[in-house]
């Protein structure tokens, strides 16, 4: 995305733009991503955004973080802003597929 917005800027005047926003904002717009047990990942929402960016575990694949996944998140996920953290890995799944699952405050601030 950095590198699409780079040659955006570089290469387009004014006059001959084709798009109305940046390249890395129609991809913000319309793409989800996932990553899964990466330090980096989560290390990389303020470039990609965090609205449309999910953790994942891969279960029940045997690469998965399960049993572990609350740990993983914790180690991956330190330094990142809690309400960041809870969107990556809870709220930004269930809006993507429009589920129906509550998350108590009380969850939020003990389990992440």
């Amino acid at each position: 995305m950095y590198r699409q917005d780079h040659f955006f800027r570089k290469y387009t005047s004014s006059e001959d733009k084709l798009l109305e926003m940046r390249p890395s904002d129609y991809i913000r717009r319309h793409f989800w991503a996932t990553f899964q047990d990466d330090i980096v990942g989560p290390m990389t929402y303020p470039y990609f955004g965090e609205d449309n960016y999910m953790w994942a575990s891969d279960f029940p694949h045997g690469d998965s973080t399960w049993p572990n996944s609350r740990k993983v998140i914790e180690q991956n996920f330190e330094g990142v802003p809690k309400a960041v953290t809870q969107k990556i890995v809870h709220s930004n799944v269930v809006k993507l597929y429009k589920m129906d699952v509550p998350l108590s405050q009380a969850e939020v601030s003990s389990d992440l």
